[in-house]
């Protein structure tokens, strides 16, 4: 069953991830690659931005992410990072629970100067670091510093979120979010039924890739909706009160 904060959290936020997604898919229609982004890390991103706003700009931003006040966004914002930084398991005991790490920073010059307000909000609802630097004369480490903080965040999976000469003396404000996850099939998939099989790219390609396969469907959701096909496998989650399986959309006619 579905724990109903989910529920709630993911009917707010699901209309704004939808558009990032459209977009990236848009965006990426004619690259022969695979690609993955974080919807809700762009979320979160912009509201990290909302809560320093004023005026029209606080405005324009709470319209564009679904949110009738910055209370409000606050609010389901405080949901999410309490959902991704809830945890039950670990590296070495993904039976409990998957693992799902989400972390956010802003790294501010310190001409502009930190609120203790604004530094309060970052910490309390979004358990952000919130750092004042000099990036003016301290480019380089302030870049070092983000990229070791990504590593860290994410287990070593991004190991150079920022390249290399890309901060200057230009650079006001650096804000970031790293997600991390990690998870264990509930019924495990053999590795030698495992066959390579036709695979169409957005661009009309066709490649083979390895695919898994199974006779184990008792667990497993599948439905035809509205000219899609939905495929939800779960996570092992022992006393995990989190429903958080892997759910996979396909459209039932080609879109290339």
């Amino acid at each position: 069953m579905e724990n109903p904060e989910q529920i709630n959290t993911c009917d707010l936020n699901s209309d704004f991830c939808i558009q990032i997604a459209n977009h990236a898919l848009l965006e990426e229609a004619d690259k022969a690659s695979n690609f993955v982004i974080s919807p809700v890390s762009f979320q979160i991103i912009l509201s990290l931005i909302a809560t320093g706003a004023t005026g029209r700009t606080l405005d324009q931003l709470l319209s564009f992410l679904g949110s009738k006040s910055i209370d409000d966004l606050n609010f389901l914002s405080s949901k999410v990072v309490e959902i991704t930084t809830r945890q039950v398991g670990d590296d070495n005991n993904l039976a409990a629970s998957p693992l799902v790490t989400m972390v956010s920073g802003a790294w501010i010059d310190k001409s502009f100067g930190l609120k203790p307000s604004f530094k309060g909000t970052l910490t309390d609802v979004y358990k952000a670091e919130a750092r004042a630097v000099d990036f003016a004369t301290r480019a380089t480490e302030v870049t070092e510093e983000v990229n070791k903080w990504a590593q860290d965040a994410t287990k070593g999976l991004i190991k150079e979120l920022l390249r290399s000469g890309c901060l200057g003396n230009d650079t006001a404000l650096v804000f970031a979010n790293a997600l991390y996850f990690k998870g264990s099939w509930d019924r495990k998939f053999d590795s030698e039924r495992s066959m390579n099989k036709d695979f169409k790219l957005l661009n009309g390609q066709i490649v083979q890739v390895p695919s898994m396969t199974t006779k184990k469907r008792e667990r497993n959701f599948y439905r035809e909706i509205n000219g899609y096909k939905i495929l939800k496998i779960p996570y092992q989650n022992g006393e995990d009160t989190r429903n958080l399986p892997c759910t996979s959309f396909f459209p039932k006619r080609s879109m290339a």
